[in-house]
C-alpha cells in the first residue's frame, strides 16, 4: 500500500515493539548493537554505479528505510521521508 504524499507529513505513534528498540538504542549510546557486519569476497570487478542504483532502488520501495523517528514530551512519532 502507497500513502499519499499527504499522509507521509503524519507523525506515526510507535508500537509498543518499535518503541522498546527505540529505547535500547538510546540507552546503548546509538551503538551498533542492531548493526550486522561482514566481508563479500567479489570475483570480478564490482560497478559501483550499479551498486548505488540498486542501493536506491531498494530504499525507495521501503519506506521503512525513509523514516525516522521524532520524540516530543510525551511520545515518539515515526515519520516517512519523501522519495
Amino acid at each position: 500500500i502507497r500513502m499519499s504524499s499527504e499522509q507521509k507529513n503524519i507523525g506515526y505513534k510507535l508500537s509498543s515493539a518499535q518503541e522498546w528498540l527505540w529505547l535500547v538504542y538510546q540507552l546503548a549510546n546509538k551503538g551498533s548493537a542492531f548493526n550486522m557486519s561482514w566481508i563479500i569476497k567479489l570475483k570480478k570487478p564490482l560497478d559501483k554505479r550499479i551498486l548505488i542504483l540498486s542501493i536506491q532502488d531498494v530504499i525507495q520501495r521501503h519506506e521503512i528505510l525513509r523514516s525516522i523517528i521524532k520524540v516530543n514530551k510525551k511520545n515518539s512519532y515515526q515519520y516517512i521521508l519523501s522519495d
